[in-house]
């Protein structure tokens, strides 16, 4: 026997037949349209006359429900029974393995089971009149059952063959790394100019008589000069190349050309060349300087061509650190030292109405009226009523047989000060150190050595 499979969400009106019997989807359960009528149940026995017993327990209701509705039960479980009280339709919650519906089992519904019967009533009991009554034929035996379902059908068995996976795709190589791109070579140094060489001083005249005043000797051609400037390892300090120590004392000759390579200059202390410290001014005669912002690892360099009327000394200067500060001392060209001329006593004339005795002429006297000696000072008197020092050679580079004479203007007495490292002695004497020139008094220093000096005079202690 063909086991049933009713259609899984089947639609209204939709029709399933198997064998012989067909149903219909009525919207909520399949509606059987060829249901065989069951049996007829015999006609129930005529109850014998006598007492009446009392009623019979209500037998216990089955494992399955059985619910007479307009409307399909809620939550039904297979087995459930439903009468449908419109159409008087029997129906049950069937599985038939690959879905779960209500299926109208017959035309006709079952049959109830029959109560049981009352247990006789206790006798002693009053005996009743005889009965004439019949008693009620029993109710006609409900339609018998359907036959039983057929089994389901297998299920094919699974395939137990997997596909195969596809191989894993091979890994791509991967690029060769390029090469290293070589480094250029390294460009040569520029060459450094040569050093002009130093005039020859001419031969020293036999004494004698005192001659006439010789011709002054030419003036040599303009020479240069290249000064290398550097700042090692960013610190706070400045070097020149041929010199030793920080910050030292430089020397350029007016009417020369001067060279400042700053390429050995860092970042953190740019270089500016100034009149003075503190002073952006332009210093005149100089090229690619920049007295306010400085300049730093360079290749340009600074030119200076120093005018013959350029100031007796300028500075280099960081930007940031005032501290870091150093010195040019600015002289004019000396030339050739003529030969000494023949001595001879008298006069000469200026080719004027002036004659003069022949000599030494008069001192000039320096413009200085306070504090260090400069260049200028030198061969000249100071008419000063405060303090002088002498300075040490990193400071102002005096020649050495610089003659100065410093003459007290005032009465009251001022001190000849010793710079740091420099040593003044006092001629005839053991005593070095400063000096006391008392009021209206007269001294004269002369530099012996780097940082050495003599002074002698009148009113001096």
């Amino acid at each position: 026997m063909a086991t049933a499979n009713f259609p899984s969400n089947p639609v209204l009106n939709q029709t399933y037949t198997n064998l012989d019997r067909s149903w219909t989807w009525n919207g909520q359960y399949w509606q059987s349209t060829s249901a065989t009528i069951g049996y007829t149940g015999s006609v129930g026995y005529v109850g014998s006359a006598g007492f009446l017993g009392s009623a019979g327990y209500i037998g216990s209701k089955g494992e399955s429900s059985f619910t007479f509705s307009s409307t399909a039960p809620s939550n039904p479980v297979v087995g459930d029974r439903w009468l449908d009280s419109d159409t008087m339709a029997e129906v049950v919650w069937t599985n038939d393995g690959d879905s779960t519906q209500w299926v109208e089992v017959a035309g006709t519904g079952f049959l109830g089971q029959t109560g049981y019967t009352g247990s006789t009533g206790s006798p002693g009991g009053y005996t009743g009149s005889a009965s004439t009554v019949v008693g009620y034929t029993g109710s006609t035996g409900g339609v018998g059952f359907t036959g039983s379902t057929g089994g389901v059908g297998f299920t094919g068995s699974a395939s137990t063959v997997v596909g195969y996976t596809g191989s894993t795709g091979g890994v791509g190589f991967t690029g060769s790394t390029g090469g290293v791109g070589f480094t250029g070579s390294l460009g040569s140094n520029g060459y450094t100019g040569s050093t002009g060489g130093v005039g020859f001083t001419g031969s020293t005249g036999g004494v004698g008589f005192t001659g006439s005043l010789g011709s002054n000797g030419y003036t040599g051609s303009v020479g240069s000069q290249l000064y290398v400037m550097n700042n090692p390892g960013g610190s706070f300090a400045y070097t020149v190349d041929g010199f030793t120590g920080n910050y030292p004392t430089l020397t350029v000759i007016r009417g020369e050309l001067v060279y400042f390579d700053l390429q050995n200059i860092t970042s953190g202390h740019p270089l500016a060349f100034r009149l003075a410290s503190g002073d952006t001014s332009a210093v005149p005669g100089m090229v690619n300087n920049n007295p306010a912002a400085g300049n730093y690892a360079t290749t340009t360099l600074v030119v200076y061509r120093v005018p013959y009327d350029a100031p007796s000394q300028i500075v280099y200067q960081c930007i940031y650190h005032s501290s870091m500060i150093g010195y040019i001392n600015v002289q004019d060209k000396k030339g050739f030292t003529g030969s000494a001329g023949a001595g001879f006593s008298g006069s000469i004339s200026d080719g004027g109405s002036n004659s003069y005795a022949v000599g030494y002429k008069e001192v000039p006297q320096s413009a200085t009226t306070s504090g260090n000696l400069v260049l200028t000072d030198s061969a000249k008197h100071l008419y000063v009523s405060a303090g002088v020092t002498v300075p040490p050679n990193s400071t102002v580079a005096f020649a050495i047989g610089t003659v100065v004479t410093i003459i007290n203007s005032s009465a009251s007495a001022i001190t000849i000060t010793q710079g740091v490292g420099v040593t003044v002695r006092q001629t005839g004497t053991t005593n070095t150190g400063n000096r006391t020139l008392a009021g209206y008094g007269m001294c004269s220093v002369v530099k012996v050595a780097t940082d050495t000096w003599y002074i002698s005079g009148s009113g001096l202690t």
